[in-house]
């Protein structure tokens, strides 16, 4: 029987709001960082994240206006839904 071995990523990427967008979002409103992972604790598990949804209401998050849904923080991950394994 053949044994598999399995590699567990030590890093990860993090998409975070770099400034507040004036109109509609850019790139330059992002940074990509890559940051340390800790291994996973008793009782939980790894997960790799497939897809990323980026909805529309999301908007409102970065922005600098009222909003129905709490703002992102500068500098913070920008918390999505995703579809993992």
């Amino acid at each position: 029987m053949e044994q598999t071995t399995i590699t567990i990523p030590t890093r990860y990427r993090e998409i975070r709001l770099a400034s507040r967008p004036e109109g509609s979002p850019t790139l330059e409103n992002f940074e990509l960082t890559d940051v340390d992972l800790a291994p996973p604790g008793p009782g939980e598990v790894q997960i790799r994240n497939l897809w990323m949804s980026v909805d529309p209401y999301m908007c409102g998050r970065m922005m600098a206006r009222e909003s129905y849904v709490p703002r992102f923080e500068s500098a913070s991950r920008c918390k999505v839904e995703r579809l993992a394994r």
